[in-house]
């Protein structure tokens, strides 16, 4: 919802304190700077917290910035809390969507990508007209904070940002080979009763990893609480336990389990020393988090080497910059020419529903074999450049929905098939550093271009010159489309070069 409600949300206000239109450009391209900006960290930060914490944390933070942007004393504010706050939640969010759907569908990952695109639009089609009632109802500060209260909802459905690992279901056969690699059997048959043997105990989630702890330390026998903790065989033991991220594991020494209740004794006694050690493992744990993340972050964007990767960036880059502050400058542009803010959002919800019934479309035939996707991207391309370009000519309502709705169409033919079309380029094992490496140079696009874009308004003081200039990124970007073939051809002979290569060297 942000990006589409900002111009009426706060239009009003920017307006009423004499805002320039460079530094509502700044605010709003700051914000989509960061968004995108997550990109590239999105994915290295999943892999040291998981989905879920890394979703609901940023759910929090995007209601956090528009409760505190309802308070704003002045525009500058709105720097930190909206472009900063809603720009590092929102991005890691939705950036997060983009990577998650492909990995859980194969056959029909164009379905599934559509209906994840229509949460996209359905916040476009609902945002700009639901800001604008509760702006009329509750004024500037209500409207901001009912916004900011339906925003925090979005930690439901990141709550069910499942591991794919959790439905994958486990084969007789691979059951069978693990037991005939020497393995240990976990739990003896003889005599028909229970017993701890070598082997390591797995479980696969933080609260069974706890309560089996607990249990052992406690010195609890019950047949019944270690058939239910007991887990699957992987390999022996070493005398003591451990815990691993996202697979707890409990190792139990040769010992039974009366031997180990003796030896609390003697870790008690070490408690203090074991606090001290902890609380360096505990530093050096949060620095090397940090390496890791800044270290697979620039290794992801080493994927920009590749000409196709680039294509796609720059293409990417140009298109959203493009679009997004075209729809930013609608409500303002409208109100220039003298229409109300409720026609000016009413365009743009038209635009929304084109825009989620092309996106519904184009990804279900992405699962066709005869359809082609880069035709439909490029398609894209230029219906939204010819839309743009001709908005400024308009001056009648009923012309403005017609325009803005064929903009729709453009904005799903691109968007709709935005991540599937890298993966069509690149390959799935690519797309979550190539999806990471264009929105870091969407990013730069936005604290670059953006802020032109206001610049040249407030220069011209001419809206009309302004939406010309985009439409002229759109195009750009159905130009470069056009050397992606050679770009794949030039891949493609490198990668037989280095293969030649190879056997030499050995």
């Amino acid at each position: 919802m942000l990006g589409p409600c900002f111009g009426v949300l706060f239009s009003r206000y920017l307006l009423q304190e004499g805002s320039s239109s460079t530094t509502t450009a700044w605010i709003f391209n700051t914000q989509s700077f960061i968004w995108n900006i997550m990109g590239v960290v999105t994915r290295p930060l999943t892999q040291e917290f998981g989905w879920r914490r890394v979703g609901i944390f940023g759910s929090i933070l995007v209601s956090v910035s528009m409760i505190a942007s309802a308070f704003t004393p002045y525009p500058e504010f709105l720097f930190f809390s909206f472009s900063l706050i809603s720009g590092a939640g929102g991005g890691a969010v939705v950036c997060m969507c983009f990577t998650v759907i492909p990995l859980y569908f194969d056959r029909r990952r164009g379905l599934a990508n559509g209906i994840m695109m229509a949460g996209v639009c359905m916040g476009q089609i609902v945002g700009p007209p639901l800001a604008r009632l509760l702006q009329d109802e509750f004024g500037f500060t209500g409207a901001t904070l009912i916004l900011g209260g339906i925003i925090l909802h979005s930690c439901v459905g990141v709550s069910f940002f499942h591991p794919v690992e959790w439905h994958m279901k486990r084969s007789p056969a691979q059951v069978v080979s693990q037991t005939q690699e020497g393995s240990l059997p976990l739990i003896s048959q003889g005599n028909g009763k229970l017993s701890v043997r070598e082997g390591l105990v797995i479980s696969h989630s933080e609260m069974s990893f706890s309560e089996s702890l607990c249990e052992v330390e406690s010195g609890v026998t019950s047949e019944f609480m270690l058939a239910k903790n007991l887990g699957i065989v992987s390999r022996p033991l070493r005398s003591s336990y451990c815990t691993l991220r996202n697979n707890s594991t409990l190792a139990l020494s040769t010992l039974d389990i009366a031997s180990n209740a003796a030896m609390q004794d003697t870790e008690r006694n070490d408690d203090q020393l074991r606090s001290d050690e902890d609380d360096e493992t505990r530093c050096w744990s949060i620095c090397s988090v940090l390496l890791r993340v800044i270290h697979s972050t620039i290794s992801d964007l080493g994927v920009l080497r590749s000409p196709r990767a680039c294509i796609l960036a720059f293409g990417g880059t140009f298109c959203i910059n493009g679009y997004l502050n075209f729809m930013m400058m609608v409500p303002f542009a409208m109100q220039a020419a003298g229409h109300t803010l409720e026609a000016s959002a009413w365009c743009l919800s038209s635009s929304a529903i084109s825009n989620l019934l092309m996106r519904l479309m184009v990804s279900s035939l992405s699962d066709w074999s005869k359809f082609n996707m880069r035709a439909c991207h490029m398609a894209g391309f230029g219906i939204i450049s010819f839309t743009i370009f001709i908005f400024p000519f308009l001056s009648d309502l009923t012309h403005l929905l017609v325009t803005m709705a064929l903009f729709g169409c453009g904005v799903g033919a691109t968007m709709g098939l935005y991540n599937l079309v890298m993966i069509d380029v690149m390959g799935l094992e690519n797309l979550a550093p190539v999806f990471g490496a264009c929105c870091f140079m969407v990013a730069v696009g936005f604290i670059c271009l953006g802020p032109l874009i206001g610049f040249v308004r407030d220069v011209s003081n001419s809206y009309a010159l302004s939406m010309w200039v985009l439409a002229g990124m759109l195009l750009t970007s159905f130009t470069l489309w056009l050397f992606m073939p050679a770009a794949v051809r030039y891949d493609q002979r490198r990668l037989e070069e280095k293969e030649q290569q190879e056997p030499k060297k050995v």
